[in-house]
């Protein structure tokens, strides 16, 4: 995951991996995604977690680190 500069308006200007998808979300969108990954850590056992998500806990947190990162980074003044 990566934060694109909001500067470019056209996707032709963004490089992107053969495993990337692009994405515009709102900061809203993100905290939503953040609270649902914090929702299945809490709800789903360990044990089960990677059978149930399709991903390990510790891929779940890293990304809603991730998520809380970009919140930070995308913060606008009000």
């Amino acid at each position: 995951m990566r934060l694109i500069d909001t500067d470019m308006t056209r996707t032709e200007d963004v490089a992107i991996a053969a495993n990337e998808v692009m994405v515009a979300v709102s900061r809203d969108e993100i905290s939503l995604l953040n609270s649902a990954i914090g929702e299945a850590l809490e709800a789903v056992e360990e044990w089960e977690f990677q059978t149930r998500v399709g991903y390990t806990t510790g891929e779940a947190r890293a990304l809603g680190t991730r998520l809380r990162e970009l919140l930070r980074e995308t913060h606008l003044p009000e």
